[in-house]
């Protein structure tokens, strides 16, 4: 296969190390929906070889860098999050406009998509697009474990015959099936650009087309997906308990009542402290220092002592309150526990 150099690259702001690709490398894209482990994967693969900066004539930022596999070098890029091909913000339309809207000689020799197991339809759109256009895909299927862990079981050789592409399971935070995924991208890459989907006359409307696709997505998933017996985590078996509609209000409101009972008893003696420390310490040091200087007056000495440090004092008093009331909610916050209790509206 002739390699190509692509059309464009991008200005480097920041770099993290490490050289490109050299020229004429096959030029890989990395494309997928958002949260769906694209860039986990991309750095899994280029390591400290990866720079980042803004496509030219953008303010879009990608990532590039060099893919080491075996004894061949490719050149990826780490397009931004896109969920398809008809572009609704800037990161989309340049993701179009690179990957189908180029002549075919400019466009990446090859795309991997990045598919989150969880969400197979929503993932699967985007390769649905790339089908209709002469390209060489390979679909990369994450989270398989999570998806697992939810009940969902799904076949990858199942998903590549439904879909006419090679796929690929792997798990770029624990880096197993890369050495999979290079041997899928080097056997594509041996082949030509293909059409993997013709789009007939009568799918040539935007409305008709997007029929096709999703029905083509639905025989996909329908044929690679299965359930297992429902497999509840210590997640689900906590929720049963905290949004049921009688006992959760209850455990809601205990909670609450825990969090102030926290943070009064802990903040008391921190408060005493503050307050003692700037309305008996530090007035006392100040008053002090006015009589020193002969502005020991009752009106200065009220105005500064008796007002502005009591004052200050006072308000300062309620830090650690609401310091540890926050820190509270934080993590109530963080565990997942707020969001739940708003969308069951016990809380």
């Amino acid at each position: 296969m002739a390699t190509r150099t692509f059309a464009a690259t991008p200005s480097c702001h920041a770099c993290s190390g490490g050289a490109p690709a050299r020229d004429g490398a096959p030029v890989i894209a990395f494309v997928g929906a958002p949260n769906s482990g694209k860039s986990t994967l991309f750095n899994a693969l280029t390591g400290a070889k990866a720079q980042m900066g803004n496509w030219p004539g953008t303010t879009v930022e990608v990532s590039r860098g060099a893919w080491r596999n075996g004894d061949r070098e490719y050149d990826v890029i780490d397009f931004p999050g896109a969920y398809s091909l008809d572009p609704m913000s800037p990161d989309e339309e340049l993701t179009r406009e690179m990957l189908i809207e180029k002549p075919v000689g400019q466009r990446p020799d090859l795309v991997v998509v990045i598919v989150d197991a969880t969400a197979l339809g929503r993932g699967l759109y985007m390769a649905a697009e790339l089908a209709e256009h002469p390209q060489r895909i390979v679909l990369a299927l994450t989270k398989m474990d999570v998806a697992a862990a939810k009940g969902i079981v799904v076949d990858p050789a199942a998903l590549q015959s439904a879909m006419g592409m090679p796929v690929v399971a792997l798990d770029p935070r624990r880096k197993t099936g890369l050495t999979r995924l290079g041997e899928a991208v080097s056997a594509a890459l041996s082949g030509c650009a293909v059409v993997h989907r013709p789009v007939s006359g009568q799918d040539a409307q935007p409305e008709s087309l997007d029929e096709a696709r999703f029905a083509a997505i639905d025989v996909a998933v329908a044929a690679a997906t299965g359930e297992v017996e429902d497999q509840q985590t210590w997640t689900d078996r906590i929720d049963r308990f905290v949004l049921n509609p009688v006992l959760g209000p209850i455990l809601f409101l205990a909670v609450m009542w825990g969090v102030f009972q926290l943070t009064t008893t802990v903040a008391a003696p921190l408060q005493d402290g503050l307050e003692g420390l700037i309305t008996g310490n530090f007035a006392d040091l100040v008053r002090g220092g006015l009589e020193s200087m002969g502005w020991d007056h009752p009106i200065v000495t009220g105005l500064i002592v008796n007002g502005l440090i009591a004052g200050v004092g006072m308000v300062l008093t309620f830090a650690p309150l609401m310091a540890l009331m926050f820190l509270c909610l934080a993590v109530l916050e963080d565990s997942g526990y707020m969001a739940r209790a708003r969308s069951s509206r016990i809380g």
